[in-house]
């Protein structure tokens, strides 16, 4: 994990006094992908599951409230599965250090991203 998608998540603080959504959002991230960082163990993959199951009930929450963005919301999660599926999941494939990089920026501004903008059109 790199510096890329901690920094990635402090985009969700332009929202922080709009949506408390957002504030779940930027914790929850700032947890993970923050103290992914620092540490490789079996309670980061916790606080991955963690993150993706909040934020999965966040878009589904909206879903079915506003039923008018869940095409956007399963385009969002096109996205989430696409980069998951970039990530391999043993550290000794990652032979070229600058495919860690790519994923990243591929998660902050198409995951990130787009689901910011999500919540942004709902709250304002």
């Amino acid at each position: 994990m790199t510096w890329i998608d901690a920094i990635g998540v402090l985009q969700y603080y332009a929202l922080y006094n709009v949506s408390y959504q957002s504030r779940i959002v930027l914790i929850n991230g700032l947890l993970y992908h923050g103290l992914g960082i620092f540490y490789k163990n079996k309670y980061i993959l916790l606080l991955k599951y963690y993150d993706v199951a909040i934020n999965t009930s966040i878009i589904m929450y909206n879903g079915y409230n506003y039923p008018s963005i869940r095409p956007y919301g399963l385009l969002g999660c096109a996205f989430f599965i696409t980069n998951s599926l970039c990530t391999p999941t043993n550290h000794r494939m990652l032979v070229n250090y600058n495919e860690e990089y790519v994923r990243s920026l591929f998660h902050v501004i198409f995951v990130q991203g787009f689901f910011l903008y999500l919540l942004y059109t709902l709250n304002c």
